[in-house]
């Protein structure tokens, strides 16, 4: 498994969650779009449209979460948009739209907090076994990186490196050595970081 490039210009200040349902983004004056989210969190939501919207915009959200129930409404400010060339290349492109919850209602903030208490993801994250020293957890531009270390058996390569982003592995690699493991873990984060960013709970 190998680290995806990723373009990227938000701060993520909580876990997202991958969450695909049915979203309405409804901006004043426009006809409603419907669409699939991408990710869920307490915070806010991502969604994917064929449009850019503009920053700081307000919009009016309709989450359809559960079959023959009627959605919930909620009201949006949109925090960050990125063009996704990776995904398409010539009209019509993408977009992916991050948009915050604003005073965000009971029914929403549990649904966030639900999807994360029950998500494979952050079930994942909180069955993570300890980890060597030297590899502590940091916070690198809004996202949290939780490395593992673990020693697997006596053989060749058995020091086994993870990387945990916001809930998710994204990183994996084997190294002869714990030293190597570490250095590897060290030489991951001056790639995610210039300034290696800093410890969580710092």
């Amino acid at each position: 498994m190998a680290v995806m490039p990723e373009v990227q210009l938000e701060r993520r200040g909580a876990l997202r969650l991958p969450w695909v349902k049915r979203v309405e983004v409804n901006r004043q004056g426009a006809v409603p779009v419907a669409v699939d989210s991408v990710n869920l969190s307490e915070a806010g939501l991502c969604v994917r449209l064929r449009e850019t919207l503009e920053i700081s915009s307000a919009v009016t959200l309709r989450l359809f979460a559960e079959a023959r129930k009627p959605p919930v409404t909620c009201a949006g400010r949109v925090a960050w948009v990125v063009q996704r060339l990776d995904l398409r290349s010539r009209p019509p492109f993408l977009y992916d739209v991050g948009v915050e919850f604003v005073n965000p209602p009971g029914p929403v903030r549990r649904l966030a907090v639900r999807l994360g208490t029950s998500s494979p993801a952050s079930s994942r994250a909180a069955r993570a076994p300890s980890s060597s020293r030297g590899v502590e957890s940091l916070m690198i531009r809004g996202r949290c990186y939780l490395p593992r270390l673990q020693k697997e058996g006596s053989r060749q390569g058995a020091w086994h490196l993870i990387v945990w982003v916001d809930g998710v592995p994204c990183f994996s690699r084997r190294y002869a050595s714990e030293r190597e493991g570490v250095a590897g873990w060290k030489q991951f984060k001056r790639a995610a970081s210039p300034l290696a960013g800093r410890k969580v709970g710092t």
